[in-house]
C-alpha cells in the first residue's frame, strides 16, 4: 500500500509539471475592478470653529465667526478678572429714584438688561474688574437708593469715594432739576480731589431728535458748570455705558498717578531751611 501512494504522487507531479504555464499578461488580462472608497478632503478648523459643510451659507459662517468671537471676549474678561488689581476705586452712583441706576449697573457688569427691579432700599455694591492701559483696576459700584427717606444713609457712603456718578432721566425735567441739589449734597460728604461725572440716562427713549439735542445741550451746559464730564447712555441698548465707565477709570487711574507723581517730588525737593545745631 505504501508504494502504490508514492507512485500516485510521482504521477500527480508529472501531470503538474506537463501543464503549461500562464504568463502573467494571461493571469492579468482581464483584472477584478476594485472600487476604491472616496475620502472628502479634510476642512480646516480655524479658531476653534466646526469644519462648515459645503451646503453651509455665508451667512452661518458669519454666525459662527461672531460665537466665536463671543467666547474669546468671555475668556478674555474670565482672564482679567482672576488678575489680582494694581489699584481699588470706590464709585459711588447717586441721582433720583427710578432714573435707572440699577440698571445702569447690571448693564455694565452683566451686559444683560433687565426690565424690573425693585427700588434700591438702602445702598448695593458690586465689583468690576477692568483694565487700564497696562493696569488692571477694580471698580467697587455702589449703589444708592434716590428716595428722600434715604438720603441720610446715601450720605454716609460719600466719604472717601474716588468717584461719583450723578445721574438723571434724560425724559424727567424734574430728576434733570434734581441734580443741583445732588451736587451739593455729594460735595459735602466727598473730599476735592473726587472726580464726578454728570450722566444723561435712557437715550433710547427720545422720540425725535431735536429733543434729544436740547437736553444734550442743557446736560452739557450744567456739567460745564460745575467742571464735570458729561455721558449720554442707555441701560436698555447699552450705548455709552462702556465708554463712560472707561473713560471714568481713566479719570480716576490719571489722578492716582498725579498724586504719585506729587508726593515723590515732594519728598525728593531738598528742604529750604538748614538744621541748625545747638552746643550746651
Amino acid at each position: 500500500m505504501k508504494g502504490l501512494a508514492q507512485v500516485d504522487q510521482r504521477q500527480q507531479l508529472a501531470e503538474q509539471n506537463c501543464r503549461p504555464k500562464q504568463d502573467l499578461h494571461t493571469i492579468y488580462e482581464h483584472p477584478v475592478k476594485i472600487k476604491r472608497p472616496q475620502f472628502r478632503p479634510m476642512e480646516t478648523n480655524i479658531c476653534g470653529i466646526s469644519p462648515v459643510s459645503g451646503s453651509g451659507s455665508p451667512q452661518s459662517l458669519a454666525d459662527e465667526l461672531d460665537e466665536a468671537e463671543k467666547e474669546q471676549e468671555k475668556r478674555d474678561k474670565y482672564e482679567e478678572d482672576l488678575r489680582i488689581p494694581d489699584r481699588i476705586f470706590k464709585v459711588v452712583f447717586v441721582g433720583d429714584s427710578a432714573v435707572g441706576k440699577t440698571c445702569f449697573l447690571h448693564r455694565f457688569c452683566y451686559n444683560r438688561f433687565k426690565p424690573l427691579f425693585n427700588a434700591t432700599i438702602g445702598v448695593d455694591f458690586t465689583v468690576k474688574t477692568m483694565t487700564v492701559g497696562d493696569r488692571v483696576v477694580a471698580l467697587q459700584l455702589w449703589d444708592t437708593a434716590g428716595q428722600e427717606r434715604f438720603r441720610s444713609i446715601t450720605k454716609q457712603y460719600f466719604r472717601k469715594a474716588d468717584g461719583v456718578l450723578l445721574l438723571f432721566d434724560v425724559t424727567s425735567e424734574q430728576s434733570f432739576l434734581n441734580v443741583r441739589n445732588w451736587i451739593e449734597s455729594v460735595r459735602m460728604g466727598v473730599d476735592e480731589t473726587t472726580i464726578m461725572a454728570l450722566v444723561g440716562n435712557k437715550v433710547d427713549l427720545f422720540g425725535n431728535d431735536s429733543s434729544r439735542t436740547a437736553v444734550y445741550r442743557e446736560g452739557k451746559k450744567l456739567a460745564e458748570e460745575f467742571n464735570m464730564p458729561f455721558y449720554e447712555t442707555s441701560a436698555y441698548t447699552g450705548y455709552g455705558i462702556d465708554y463712560c465707565m472707561k473713560s471714568m477709570a481713566e479719570r480716576l487711574q490719571k489722578r492716582e498717578e498725579q498724586h504719585l507723581n506729587d508726593a515723590l517730588r515732594l519728598e525728593m525737593e531738598p528742604t529750604s531751611k538748614k538744621r541748625s545745631w545747638c552746643c550746651l
